[in-house]
């Protein structure tokens, strides 16, 4: 209950977001060619990044987060990954902690768990395990060698941990590009048949990628490709609110579908407001995809709230809002459907019923 308590809280009665993308590093040691955030993994020996006693101060002023994503560039090569992410727990009260990772580094992986999962052992940690290809195509897109071998030691490490520790979950992120459009089921299926435990999640690639020809994908077979594991993928009940989220996860699949198909606003979009992204920079944008910055955090002596009270941040915000600004960004949709009375209520309508056919079977 105490949890659920706290998502009506952060939903209806905080002044922070809701949800903070924040990135720790913009080095990585893979080379994906759908990835939409190249531009700066290039430049990432010119970039200064946010501190950790400049990290500290960030954390200290916000009061209370529900969902924390840590990005990158690779987020476990940033050394003190452990450290920051108790920072946000102790001094943000962050409920949940997201880090998506291309599971080569498995000692780095182990190290930063073995860290924070005994010592936060009431916050849900979930490791997004990168699985755009399986086999060598893995170590082929990422450009290391024998990348799918470490890749799969990770998700045994972490299946081992997950015996010790029940706060962690992991899920299997599976890119949709034009790489692997016509074999994506197969990776689905690898994941389902291989990796158990894992829920195979399907995002459709977005933004600017490393290379343009990413995006050349059929919406018919994106949709083809959701309708197949909405009907075949069991729903994994591994991790806190599994339920809830499943039933999201389709949600904003119909979502993007129909963004992509009349390529317009299907959900008004809080980015800017209840959802914030901080580069490792220290620059502030509305979300990963538009390009006009809110600000950099050190000018504003490391307050989120004060970049979002700013005339320029509140005219990013309005025009948003004005031009029904859309997208297909999976973690921007999640958060409007938790701010959408429409969605929400939908939300909670397909939860009952599911929790009523669960209790009468």
């Amino acid at each position: 209950m105490g949890g659920f308590t706290q998502v009506i809280r952060n939903r209806f009665f905080s002044k922070d977001p809701f949800f903070l993308i924040f990135y720790v590093t913009a080095r990585c040691n893979a080379r994906c060619n759908f990835c939409y955030y190249w531009d700066n993994i290039v430049e990432w020996r010119s970039r200064k990044h946010l501190e950790v006693d400049e990290i500290e101060k960030i954390t200290r002023k916000i009061q209370s987060l529900q969902q924390l994503t840590i990005s990158g560039g690779e987020p476990f090569l940033r050394e003190e990954l452990a450290e920051i992410c108790s920072m946000f727990i102790k001094n943000s009260n962050a409920q949940f902690v997201t880090i998506p990772t291309n599971g080569v580094l498995t000692k780095k992986i182990k190290s930063t768990l073995e860290k924070v999962l005994p010592a936060h052992p009431d916050v849900n940690f979930r490791i997004g395990l990168s699985t755009p290809e399986i086999g060598e195509k893995l170590d082929d897109l990422y450009g290391v060698k024998n990348a799918f071998e470490q890749h799969q030691e990770s998700y045994r490490m972490m299946t081992s941990l997950r015996k010790k520790f029940p706060n962690l979950s992991m899920d299997a992120g599976i890119v949709y590009s034009s790489y692997n459009a016509d074999h994506i089921l197969d990776i689905v299926n690898y994941v389902l048949e291989n990796m158990e435990g894992c829920n195979p999640i399907i995002s459709a690639v977005r933004g600017k990628p490393r290379l343009a020809e990413s995006k050349d994908i059929s919406i018919d077979d994106l949709e083809r490709t959701y309708s197949y594991v909405k009907k075949n993928v069991p729903k994994i009940n591994n991790r806190a609110f599994a339920n809830t989220m499943n039933l999201m996860r389709d949600m904003v699949h119909e979502i993007t579908v129909k963004t992509m198909q009349g390529n317009q606003m299907v959900i008004p979009c809080k980015a800017g407001e209840k959802l914030l992204v901080v580069y490792d920079n220290g620059d502030i944008y509305p979300c990963e995809l538009l390009e006009k910055p809110m600000g950099n955090i050190r000018d504003f002596d490391y307050d989120l709230n004060r970049v979002a009270k700013t005339q320029a941040s509140q005219e990013i915000v309005k025009e948003i809002v004005d031009t029904k600004c859309h997208c297909t960004w999976e973690c921007a949709n999640n958060n409007n459907i938790v701010f959408s009375n429409k969605y929400s209520l939908s939300l909670a309508s397909k939860l009952l019923k599911r929790q009523f056919h669960e209790l009468v079977n």
